[in-house]
């Protein structure tokens, strides 16, 4: 994984904190899909039904951090403009741990880039310091192939935020060439951090 450094301007928001903030991968904080149906011109929200019915358990699954090796274990914001990230040691080596320059911005915190999606690597702060999280936007989208023939795309999971629904689906519309009647399925969950010692 590489990275590239940002920036960083001082607020007076985050002055009073006491460095280091430590933040450890505890857990999955999975949320429940979201199902849409396609109409002409729109989408409605629908529950699941068909393979749809036992999505969340093969997801669940799918996005066990370790089934995909997503390498952050730990957060480590060592003063208002440096983190220390800790990866975790898949292969049985010592990662290679690196410290940076973040940006805070309100509850999120940015670093670095992710090189699948050149985009940078965003948490989001809970309350009081008390955890830190990563969104998971997961899409999954099936297609009629005929009126009695229906295929499912790969899940494409990436890290991101939440975004606008309207504008999601009109993209996978359009990239796609989805027809009404196509269902979209949709996942915000998260990779949980809390506070630790």
């Amino acid at each position: 994984m590489s990275l590239v450094l940002w920036r960083c301007s001082h607020t007076s928001e985050n002055s009073q904190e006491e460095y280091p903030i430590r933040f450890k991968y505890q857990q999955l904080d999975f949320k429940p899909s979201k199902f849409y149906v396609l109409t002409s011109n729109s989408f409605n929200e629908i529950g699941a039904a068909g393979n749809y019915v036992t999505y969340d358990d093969f997801l669940k699954n799918e996005l066990d951090i370790s089934n995909w090796g997503f390498e952050i274990e730990q957060l480590e914001l060592l003063d208002e403009s440096n983190i220390k990230i800790y990866f975790f040691d898949y292969l049985g080596i010592t990662p290679s741990d690196t410290t940076l320059n973040y940006i805070r911005d309100g509850n999120q915190i940015s670093f670095g880039f992710n090189l699948s999606a050149n985009d940078p690597i965003i948490y989001t702060i809970d309350s009081g310091n008390s955890a830190a999280r990563i969104t998971i936007k997961s899409v999954e989208y099936s297609y009629h192939l005929s009126s009695s023939n229906v295929d499912y795309s790969p899940v494409d999971a990436s890290f991101h935020g939440q975004e606008d629904l309207n504008a999601l689906i009109s993209q996978l519309r359009q990239e796609w060439n989805l027809q009404p009647g196509d269902t979209v399925a949709i996942n915000f969950s998260d990779y949980l951090y809390p506070k630790s010692n």
